[in-house]
């Protein structure tokens, strides 16, 4: 459960498998919130974590995760059709 106010410190420890032989861990820092939402975890195509705090679906014009690095695959448009303006 997050705080209800963000502070510097904050990091996540992130741990994950692909093959469930190799294992990866990750210490993230939390970016600033101004309001408790869900930890979103992103695992980039460069092989980075990226972690933040939102209220907003993926798919959803204004989520945090934007640019080259939202679409799961290269050229792909992360926005949700039906959510495009």
């Amino acid at each position: 459960m997050l705080p209800d106010h963000w502070a510097p410190d904050q990091k996540v420890e992130i741990e994950w498998t692909t093959d469930l032989e190799t294992y990866q861990k990750a210490t993230v820092s939390i970016p600033r919130y101004n309001e408790v939402g869900s930890l979103a975890v992103h695992f980039l195509r460069n092989g980075q974590v990226k972690v933040f705090v939102t209220n907003l679906i993926l798919g959803h014009p204004d989520y945090p995760l934007t640019g080259p690095e939202a679409p799961l695959r290269e050229g792909a448009n992360p926005v949700a059709e039906h959510l495009r303006r």
